[in-house]
């Protein structure tokens, strides 16, 4: 192996390693947003009540709230405990969609590694993108899905089943925030239709999307 590929390869890494440091540095801070209160309450009824599928708040069924990232959330936190265990889930999301974007990034420019690594920072570097996708909410794999179904855009006519991913990251998204999600999906929806056509893929090859929104 080379220097230069040694050195290619150990890009990843390196940054991989730099954003974990800034994620994981002050996750177990003081309260970040009212609703965390509320939140942390579901957790801990799910944990007493021994029903992880289901969302009460004082012993009340919630369906303002899509339950999903809440289970997962949950999930985490009895196996680490503390204040990390209760935001691992939102802070693992966040990494995902730092990884989603440097591979955005490799798609809009493959020669150009460096603007992908800077976009990784760039957003890594934004007060509200660290305050907001750290805490007990579900913004955070909302933001995820929405960043994995724009990759899957770019990628259509470039990658195999990438109408797949856009419907899948646009499900994600609204599984998270419900219709808060769909505002911004529905541009990600019309984009792909639009990509298609501009690949001259058939319609229909873009049905796998709508299937898994």
């Amino acid at each position: 192996m080379s220097l230069a590929t040694a050195r290619r390869g150990s890009v990843p890494l390196v940054l991989a390693l730099c954003v974990g440091g800034v994620l994981l540095n002050g996750i177990g801070g003081g309260i970040g947003n009212n609703d965390e209160i509320i939140h942390a309450m579901f957790l801990r009824e799910m944990q007493a009540t021994g029903n992880p599928w289901e969302l009460t708040f004082q012993g009340a069924p919630v369906f303002q709230r899509p339950a999903w990232p809440f289970i997962g959330y949950a999930a985490l936190s009895s196996l680490v405990p503390g204040e990390l265990g209760i935001r691992l889930g939102p802070t693992i999301c966040a990494a995902g969609t730092l990884a989603a974007v440097y591979a955005v990034g490799r798609l809009l420019w493959p020669a150009q590694r460096t603007l992908s690594v800077l976009s990784v920072l760039l957003l890594l570097g934004l007060r509200t993108f660290l305050r907001d996708t750290r805490v007990l909410l579900s913004d955070s794999p909302m933001l995820l899905g929405l960043t994995i179904a724009l990759w899957g855009v770019l990628a259509i006519g470039k990658r195999r089943h990438a109408a797949l991913v856009v419907g899948l990251g646009l499900g994600l998204a609204v599984a998270s925030k419900s219709y808060a999600a769909a505002l911004p999906g529905l541009p990600i929806v019309l984009w792909a239709v639009w990509r298609a056509r501009q690949e001259r893929l058939p319609l229909r090859s873009i049905a796998g999307a709508g299937a898994a929104f």
